[in-house]
């Protein structure tokens, strides 16, 4: 030992220790220091990354909460992750300035660099760079208008209809009045997502095994692992060419759009859904517009002039198509689960919403696309199941083009990885008082104008928000419009509360089933 301890080996060990330890403490840590940007003491290997979210005890979303709640008072701080410097905006107005008025300067979400000949499904509208983007959002601008939805809304209010029956069956033949309304509504939405996105029937109502719903499931199993790639160091999965969805996932749903568009072509099928504006998209490279959101100033900084014979390919196509069934699935299955949750805890609030529904609903046409719209509660309670869970506890964009913030010495450099932690800003008690409680009240149109509009970031915000923020509504409304028509819910015995969340996904959802007390309601007006 002590031979080792004198030999040339030891010393090279060392000094290299040494260096190592400066290199990281005084260098690669102390940029946020040397910027004069709080922050919180980062540890040598993990940055500010805590042991609690590596051991996937909570989820990404709740670690940057956290981080958030230890500096909600400061409009921005730093964090690491790993040794990259991470900037987390915390005030709303800032966060507007960020994702509206300088969007040029933050216009990328900055996941994954250059991946799409190694994950062609990477090649999607929410992945893309700037450039490539603004091609994509141009060309689907005219897809998801009130319009296109009004067209959509038969089909779901059909869909709807099967699953009232579908919990009928259910309930017949457990001999319960129990259900497992995650289970129930995730079977709605990807029926939904099936037939207008995929053009085909997927019945998983009454078919739950089927092989797209069960894949489909399984593309949310990013793990932890890629989603720290994915966001916070993006070169790499390039670099060593690790694909980001599996690849029996990304085959499976590559072949069944190619199979369906064939078939629907040879079928001269013209069918009002988005399969049928995708082959549009791929054969006249635009969409007839009709009502093009004149009302969403956001539109006025995507639109360009783009020629019409820029066609989208096959394989591009694939990858709209599988991104849509990404943000239409479990987002919308998750919101109705949580609201459903929610209601069967606060029967007064059901009772409301259940006769607005009944009232709005009445008459010989039953629901339609306008009744839906017209439901103010409806909207309200929605707007706090979003802001109260959080479905998407976290929007991140790259700065392209440095940016002094105001009132501050600080220029964000450009690459510099910026956060946003929805999840926390829907908490902080500054900006929603009682946070853990479920009020709807929140959202009158008199609270809600009171409110800088980036207070609540379901959707994000600016031109890079949801593009599909109408389909997700409108589903997730038709779902508890069907089943609040026909059921009344409350916790029973069966309900595991509190409700424990799934630490892998990339989205906030429930770990297990969330079983309810059902009953068929006694007064209904058809």
């Amino acid at each position: 030992m002590l031979e080792f301890l004198e030999s040339k080996t030891f010393w090279l060990i060392l000094t290299i220790v040494c260096l190592t330890y400066i290199y990281l403490r005084h260098f690669v840590f102390n940029y946020w220091t040397l910027h004069g940007v709080p922050h919180e003491q980062p540890s040598l290997l993990l940055g500010n990354l805590t042991w609690d979210f590596i051991t996937a005890k909570i989820s990404l979303g709740n670690w940057l909460k956290q981080s958030y709640d230890k500096f909600r008072d400061y409009p921005f701080h730093g964090l690491y992750v790993f040794g990259r410097p991470v900037l987390m905006i915390n005030d709303p107005a800032l966060i507007r300035t960020v994702l509206v008025q300088e969007f040029s300067r933050f216009c990328d979400r900055g996941w994954l660099n250059n991946m799409e000949k190694i994950d062609p499904m990477t090649a999607n509208l929410f992945l893309q760079p700037e450039h490539k983007w603004r091609r994509l959002r141009q060309k689907f601008s005219p897809t998801f208008t009130p319009n296109k939805m009004r067209q959509f809304h038969p089909l779901m209010a059909e869909i709807g209809q099967q699953m009232v029956e579908a919990c009928d069956e259910e309930l017949l033949r457990s001999g319960r009045p129990v259900l497992e309304v995650k289970d129930i509504v995730a079977r709605y939405t990807t029926d939904i997502i099936s037939s207008v996105v995929y053009g085909f029937n997927c019945n998983s109502l009454k078919e739950p095994d089927h092989a797209f719903r069960r894949l489909g499931e399984r593309a949310f199993e990013f793990g932890r692992f890629n989603q720290l790639l994915g966001i916070f160091l993006p070169e790499l999965p390039g670099l060593v060419a690790l694909p980001f969805y599996h690849r029996e996932v990304r085959d499976f749903f590559a072949e069944l759009f190619g199979d369906m568009v064939e078939r629907r072509r040879n079928g001269k099928v013209d069918r009002k859904d988005f399969m049928n504006l995708l082959i549009e998209l791929m054969d006249r490279g635009s969409v007839m517009a009709d009502d093009v959101a004149a009302e969403d100033s956001d539109e006025q900084n995507v639109k360009k002039t783009t020629d019409d014979q820029d066609l989208l390919s096959l394989s591009e196509a694939a990858a709209q198509a599988f991104v849509f069934f990404l943000a239409g699935f479990e987002t919308s299955a998750s919101t109705a689960t949580f609201a459903l949750l929610e209601l069967a805890m606060n029967q007064d609030i059901q009772r409301r919403l259940q006769q607005e529904i009944d009232q709005v609903t009445d008459g010989p046409e039953g629901v339609t696309f306008e009744k839906i719209e017209s439901m103010e509660y409806l909207d309200m309670v929605l707007s706090e199941t979003f802001r109260k869970y959080s479905v998407v506890a976290f929007l991140n964009r790259h700065c392209v083009e440095e940016y002094r913030i105001p009132g501050t010495s600080y220029t964000v450099p450009r690459g510099m990885r910026v956060v946003i932690s929805s999840h926390g800003l829907h908490h902080d008690p500054d900006i929603y008082p009682r946070p853990s409680e479920f009020d709807p009240e929140r959202f009158t149109r008199e609270n809600v104008a009171a409110r800088c509009s980036s207070a609540q970031l379901q959707f994000g915000d600016g031109p890079r928000k949801c593009i599909g923020k109408r389909f997700g509504l409108l589903q997730t409304k038709q779902a508890l419009v069907s089943l609040l028509g026909h059921f009344d819910f409350r916790v029973g015995d069966e309900t595991r509360l509190p409700i424990e969340m799934e630490t892998e996904s990339m989205i906030q959802t429930p770990k297990h089933g969330v079983l309810l007390h059902v009953e068929k309601r006694r007064k209904r007006t058809d």
